[in-house]
C-alpha cells in the first residue's frame, strides 16, 4: 500500500527506531513502577486527550479517506470534482471511526474503572460501605454443568450489555489461574514490541493499550503496511504515553528491517495480531539472534492472535420463518463485513443433516446474501484465496460450489471475487466428504457448509455427542478463537442444554444469536479475547488480551447473548447507515457531557447542511476551497470535504 501522500517524506526515510529504543528502555522503570494513583491519573490524561483532541484524532492525516481508498470504495487519488459522491464510501469511512472510538473509549472506561476501585481498596480513609465494587464484579454467579464424563463448575460475571442495542456478554472463568510472567532473558530486555494488524484500524492502538497501561511494559509499535496512515490519529490519541516515552511508533520498512529491530537484545516480549505464518517469522528471527535461548523460553517471548474458521452451529429445533429469516441475516452481515476479512468472520455453518427445515434455511441464507451488500475483498489475497477454494470445491462437482451475487453499491466497481461462495464439504465419514475449507483460515468471501449425522427429536444428545467432538478436534477444523450458536425460541428454553453445549465448546467466545464480530469489544468492557487455554495446538494463538478487571481466576470463555431470533437484527447487511448518522454517534461517544453531546449533534448538522446547500453553488463560482475551509473550522463537522 503506496498511498501515503500526507505522510512527511522524513517519516518514512528516518531510521530511527533504535533510539526508539533507547527513549522506550530509559522509561521501562519508570511505566513499571508507577502507582495506582498514579495509573488513574495516567488513564484520567488518556480518556481526557482522547475526548478533547476527538476532532483532531478523527481527521489527523486524512486516514478515514486513506481507510476507504484501502477498502476499495474510493478512488484513489482523485478530487472530489473528479469522483462520483460514494455513499457507500462516507458510511464506511464513518463505521470505521466511530468503531475505533466505541472500542478504545470503552478500554479506557473499564481500566479506569478497576485502578479507581483498586485505590479505594487500599485507602484507609475509605470506609468499607463506601467502596463500591463495580456491577461487573459484583454481579456474578456459579455454574455447575453435568456432563456423561464430568462436572464442570464455573463462575460467571455479568451480563454486561454491549454498545449494541439488545447484545450483552457474560466472561466465564474457572479455577485460579497462575499469574502470567513474563522471563525477563536479560537486564535489558524490557520492550515489548507489537506487530500492528492489518484488517482493523483500532487493533494494533487497543494492543499497545493493553501491553502498556494493562501490563506496564514500554512499547514500540510497528505499523502493518497496509495502514501506515494511522501513525497520525495514533499519534494523538496515545500523546500522553509518547510524551512520557512509553510507546514508540515505526513504520514497516520490510522484513529485514524488522528482524533487525526483534533481534535487538531490549526485546523482552512480542505480540501480534496476524497469521500463523507471521508468527513462524518472528519465532525464527527471535531465536536465531537468543542461540542461548531455548525453543520454549522463546515461546514465552511472544502473545499472539491468529485467527479461526468460526463455525456458526446451527442447533436444530422448531424455527419460525422470521428467526430463518433473522438467523440468515446475522450470518450475511458477519460473513461479508470487511469483506470476509475478519478474525471473527463466519466461516463454517454447521447443519443437522436430519434437520426437516435443512432447505428452508438454506433458501433463507442465500436469499439474505442475494439481499446484502457485497464489500470488495480488499485483503491482499483475499480474492485468489476465494477463487482457490471455488476452483477446488468443484472439481469435486458442479453442485459443491454456489456463488451468490449481492446487491451492488453505486459507485463501487463490481468485482466477481466479491461475491460469496458456499462450499460444500459434505457430512464427514462420507465418502465425498471434502474438509479443506475447514482446515485454513478463510479470511475472504468463502462459506463452508457442513452437515453433522442427527438423531431427529433429540437435540441435546447431538449437540453433545456430534457437535461438540467434531469442533473441538483441531484435526477437523482450525482454531478456537470464536464460534456462533444459532438457537430458536423453541430451543433456547432450555437453559440447561444450552449453558452444557456452552461448557463443553473449547472456543475462546461463544456468541448466542449475535454476531461473532463484537466478541472483540468484550475484552474491551472486561471479558477476553483469544482463543480457548485448553486448545493446546494454539491455532488461534498465545494468550489473550482483556481481563481489564483483573479478575483472578482461569478466564475460560465469554458469552455473548443476542435477542431472541424473532426480533428483527440491528444490524443489517442491505442496509449500511448514512455517514451522518455515525458521526452523531461518534460526536455522542467522544462527548464528556449530555450537554456537549446535545450541542455537538445540532452543530453537525448544521454545518452538513449548509454545505449540502451551497456545495453546488461553490462549485459554480470554483469557491469549493472555501466551502471546504469552512467544514474544517466549525469542531464537530468532522472535516466532511471528503
Amino acid at each position: 500500500y503506496a498511498h501515503i501522500d500526507t505522510m512527511n517524506k522524513t517519516e518514512l526515510e528516518d531510521d530511527g527506531w533504535s533510539n526508539d529504543m533507547n527513549c522506550l528502555a530509559s522509561n521501562a522503570q519508570e511505566l513499571s513502577s508507577l502507582s495506582v494513583m498514579e495509573t488513574l491519573a495516567l488513564c484520567d490524561e488518556m480518556l481526557s486527550n482522547f475526548d478533547d483532541k476527538a476532532d483532531e484524532w478523527s481527521t489527523a492525516g486524512n486516514w478515514t479517506i486513506h481507510e476507504a481508498e484501502l477498502l476499495q470504495v474510493r478512488p484513489i487519488g482523485k478530487s472530489d470534482d473528479d469522483k462520483i459522491i460514494n455513499y457507500f464510501a462516507h458510511a464506511l469511512s464513518s463505521a470505521s471511526r466511530y468503531t475505533t472510538c466505541v472500542f478504545i473509549k470503552e478500554f479506557l472506561t473499564t481500566l479506569r474503572e478497576k485502578v479507581d476501585y483498586e485505590l479505594k481498596l487500599k485507602d484507609e480513609n475509605i470506609s468499607v460501605s463506601k467502596r463500591s465494587i463495580p456491577k461487573f464484579l459484583k454481579n456474578k454467579r456459579n455454574i455447575n454443568c453435568k456432563t456423561n464424563n464430568q462436572e464442570r463448575n464455573f463462575t460467571v460475571y455479568g451480563p454486561k450489555p454491549m454498545s449494541i442495542p439488545g447484545l450483552s456478554f457474560e466472561f466465564w472463568t474457572g479455577e485460579i489461574s497462575k499469574k502470567e510472567t513474563v522471563p525477563s532473558l536479560n537486564e535489558e530486555a524490557v520492550v515489548t514490541v507489537v506487530l500492528g494488524a492489518g484488517n482493523q484500524p483500532f487493533l494494533s492502538l487497543v494492543d499497545v493499550l493493553q501491553n502498556c497501561l494493562v501490563k506496564k511494559a514500554v512499547v514500540l509499535l510497528k505499523h502493518h503496511p497496509l495502514r501506515p496512515y494511522l501513525l497520525h490519529p495514533y499519534e494523538i490519541m496515545m500523546e500522553p504515553l509518547i510524551r512520557r516515552g512509553y510507546v514508540r511508533q515505526v513504520l514497516d520498512k520490510g522484513v529485514s528491517e524488522t528482524t533487525k529491530f526483534l533481534s535487538d537484545k531490549r526485546v523482552a516480549h512480542v505480540h501480534l495480531t496476524g497469521s500463523r505464518k507471521s508468527e513462524k517469522a518472528v519465532m525464527k528471527a527471535l531465536s536465531l539472534s537468543r542461540p542461548s535461548c531455548s525453543q520454549s523460553q522463546i515461546r514465552e517471548m511472544i502473545s499472539s492472535e491468529l485467527g479461526c474458521v468460526t463455525p456458526v452451529i446451527v442447533i436444530p429445533g422448531h424455527y419460525e420463518d422470521k428467526e430463518l429469516a433473522h438467523a440468515a441475516r446475522i450470518i450475511t452481515f458477519v460473513k461479508k463485513a470487511n469483506g470476509g476479512s475478519n478474525c471473527a468472520s463466519a466461516n463454517a455453518i454447521i447443519l443437522p443433516q436430519d434437520w426437516d427445515q435443512k432447505e428452508a434455511f438454506r433458501k433463507s441464507l442465500i436469499q439474505e446474501f442475494e439481499r446484502g451488500f457485497d464489500h470488495p475483498a480488499y485483503y491482499p489475497g483475499a480474492r485468489e484465496k476465494r477463487d482457490a477454494l471455488m476452483k477446488h470445491y468443484l472439481s469435486l462437482g458442479e453442485d459443491r460450489a454456489t456463488v451468490v451475487e449481492g446487491k451492488k453499491s453505486i459507485g463501487i466497481k463490481r468485482n466477481s471475487g466479491d461475491c460469496v461462495v458456499l462450499l460444500e464439504c459434505g457430512t464427514p465419514s462420507k465418502d465425498n466428504f471434502d474438509g479443506t475449507a475447514l482446515t485454513q483460515e478463510a479470511f475472504c468471501p468463502a462459506l463452508a457448509v457442513v452437515e453433522l449425522q442427527s438423531q431427529k427429536h433429540n437435540t441435546e444428545e447431538y449437540m453433545e455427542n456430534a457437535v461438540v467432538p467434531f469442533l473441538n478436534n483441531k484435526e477437523n477444523i482450525y482454531g478456537s478463537l470464536s464460534c456462533m450458536i444459532i438457537s430458536p425460541k423453541s430451543v433456547s428454553d432450555d437453559v440447561i442444554m444450552l449453558e452444557k453445549t456452552i461448557s463443553l465448546l473449547q472456543y475462546g467466545t461463544v456468541a448466542i444469536n449475535s454476531p461473532t464480530l463484537f466478541g472483540y469489544e468484550v475484552a474491551m468492557a472486561g471479558g477476553t479475547w483469544g482463543g480457548h487455554h485448553q486448545e493446546f495446538k494454539h491455532e488461534s494463538g498465545y494468550g489473550c488480551i482483556g481481563n481489564l478487571y483483573g479478575i483472578k481466576e482461569q478466564p475460560m470463555k465469554n458469552v455473548m447473548k443476542g435477542p431472541p431470533l424473532l426480533q428483527i437484527p440491528i444490524l443489517d447487511p442491505a442496509l449500511i447507515p448514512p455517514a451522518i448518522v455515525m458521526d452523531g454517534m461518534h460526536v455522542v461517544k467522544s462527548s464528556t457531557t449530555t450537554i456537549q453531546a446535545v450541542l455537538s449533534v445540532i452543530q453537525i448538522l448544521t454545518v452538513r447542511g449548509i454545505i449540502m446547500v451551497l456545495h453546488p453553488i461553490a462549485r459554480l463560482v470554483k469557491a469549493d476551497s472555501i466551502l471546504s475551509s469552512f467544514a474544517s473550522s466549525w469542531g464537530k463537522s468532522l472535516n466532511r470535504k471528503e
